[in-house]
């Protein structure tokens, strides 16, 4: 079900590794994106084929939209609007799933071709990475009110998920290719600065990160399909939370944000942890 394996810290320090508990439901398909929602005690999470779900614990999820394709991420805004991250656009509904409509496809007129787990600032701007093959990337932000999107002034190579710190102050951006994930530091004007490598991936763990956490107390998860890896705020791998099935999705959840949700094929797994999650718009 879970391996739990320590490595330079121990997990106690984060988790509650007695309270891990794996739920029976089948899940509708293969999840791809969660979010966990403070306000409203629930979850949401999207499949492989672009179905959006709300969902209790022990409750049946409740369909609220589809859209075309799986998602990279999904979160939620300060007035409860869902926002969608495809490959090439990102887009936002009202709560109830209605009033679907496209917020990011291009800039300067030219289109979006991978874009990666997105991750929203606490004052709305949602910041988010796209390559094209040829391996050129960038990192973008686009503000909610303007529908607007403007380059955040820094090239990274093939990143896969951006994720804010506790204090929204610095911004992870995860190069999984280049075995390492990097941090920079978000200036007034919203664009980036002072880039350095926040930490080097663990070799015997080396995976594509899918998305990032992090919990009150800036303590990383980087989602991979082994599972997650959780690192101290200074770089150092504490642990790996290595799951039998592929890892596809993770969020934290609850009312406090103390639990940490993920996704393995079907499978929804539970995992108490010390700290509750860092809160942008839950």
């Amino acid at each position: 079900m879970l391996k739990v394996i320590e490595k330079h810290y121990t997990l106690k320090n984060v988790l509650q590794q007695d309270e891990v508990k794996e739920y029976g439901e089948r899940l509708p398909g293969t999840v791809t994106a969660a979010y966990g929602s403070r306000r409203h005690g629930t979850f949401m999470f999207s499949t492989d084929d672009g179905n959006v779900f709300r969902m209790e614990l022990y409750k049946a999820p409740v369909r609220i939209c589809g859209l075309c394709g799986p998602l990279n991420s999904i979160g939620m805004d300060w007035n409860d609007r869902i926002i969608y991250v495809e490959n090439r656009c990102i887009k936002r509904s009202n709560y109830d799933g209605t009033d679907i409509h496209t917020m990011a496809e291009q800039h300067h007129g030219e289109g979006f071709h991978h874009i990666g787990a997105a991750s929203i600032h606490s004052n709305g701007i949602i910041y988010f990475t796209d390559y094209k093959e040829e391996k050129k990337a960038a990192v973008y932000f686009a503000n909610p009110i303007s529908l607007s999107v403007a380059s955040a002034g820094v090239d990274v190579i093939r990143p896969t998920a951006v994720c804010h710190s506790a204090d929204n102050n610095f911004l992870y951006i995860a190069e999984s290719e280049q075995g390492y994930i990097t941090k920079f530091n978000i200036l007034g004007d919203g664009t980036l600065k002072y880039k350095r490598i926040y930490c080097f991936l663990d070799p015997d763990y080396t995976e594509t990160i899918t998305g990032m956490l992090v919990d009150r107390e800036d303590n990383l998860f980087a989602i991979t399909a082994k599972g997650i890896h959780i690192y101290a705020p200074g770089g150092m791998l504490i642990g790996v939370l290595e799951t039998d099935q592929p890892c596809t999705a993770a969020c934290f959840g609850g009312m406090d944000l103390k639990t940490l949700y993920m996704f393995c094929g079907r499978t929804l797994l539970s995992v108490k942890l010390k700290n509750d999650g860092a809160e942008f718009y839950n």
